[in-house]
């Protein structure tokens, strides 16, 4: 009896710590890595370095690839010809000029004693006219006739307008803004008709919505700008005949350019 308490106590005994053995194996040692948790490691590492960017060229450099790309395309092309770029010059002094009459018409009109209903109403009339002209003067130059010479019809409409800026300073009445106002209403409204059988003649149809788009920005900022800078001359001056002088010097210089384009393409050709 004695004795076989004894080993079953003992074959008890040795499987208990049998069983403690087997958990300590399972365990293991807290400094070591199973080979099941090593492998996802090196997976989510191999994953991330795949993910990374590759290292980003220097801003010079990016530049350089940029410009050349941008010039090197097909599409933008006509920015470097020489014409076109005499063509946006002609431009910036066009929207330099071409929107102080719209802003200070009134003001003058108000300052030479113009009362506000009249002063209102030459408004209209340049409003109204520049429509009529955009239309009229544009089938106009649509003839057959006067096809050819579209290019000098918008140098005439741009150097008409500069015209009438500069005798603006001696039209101190109602009577006389009037004629000012159907003149330089008209001859805006047809220059404005004209502008993209301008450029297509310059840079050629198949550049044209490109070359639109460029002209129409650079035609922006300094339409955006020359307000404010006529203002600056009225509080300066006390006056608004340096304002009508700037915007019809601007529009004469605009006239200029794409006369002396005209004439050097000519002696080109000849």
């Amino acid at each position: 009896m004695w004795g076989a308490d004894a080993t079953n106590h003992s074959a008890g005994g040795g499987g208990g710590a049998g069983r403690k053995r087997k958990r300590k194996r399972k365990r293991g040692k807290p400094g070591l890595v199973s080979d099941a948790e090593l492998a996802l490691k090196l997976r989510g590492r191999t994953r991330s370095s795949s993910l990374q960017k590759p290292p980003s060229p220097p801003p010079a450099q990016r530049r350089r690839c940029f410009t050349s790309c941008f010039l090197s395309s097909e599409e933008f092309r006509f920015l470097l010809l020489p014409d076109f770029l005499c063509l946006a010059v002609s431009f910036l002094f066009l929207a330099s000029g071409c929107s102080l009459p719209f802003v200070y018409l009134v003001p003058y009109a108000l300052s030479t004693g113009v009362r506000h209903q009249q002063a209102a109403f030459l408004m209209s009339i340049l409003g109204v006219l520049d429509i009529v002209g955009n239309v009229t003067f544009g089938w106009l130059t649509d003839r057959r006739c006067l096809k050819a010479y579209r290019l000098p019809c918008y140098v005439l409409a741009v150097a008409m307008e500069g015209l009438c800026c500069l005798f603006v300073p001696l039209l101190r009445s109602f009577q006389l803004l009037v004629p000012f106002a159907v003149l330089y209403g008209y001859f805006d409204g047809a220059y404005v008709a004209l502008i993209p059988v301008v450029i297509s003649d310059v840079v050629g149809a198949p550049y044209l919505s490109s070359a639109l788009g460029v002209v129409y920005f650079l035609h922006a900022i300094p339409y955006l700008l020359s307000p404010p800078v006529g203002g600056w001359l009225v509080d300066v001056t006390g006056s608004y005949s340096p304002t009508f002088f700037l915007s019809g010097a601007a529009l004469l210089a605009s006239a200029a350019v794409i006369s002396a384009i005209t004439g050097i393409r000519r002696c080109a050709d000849t």
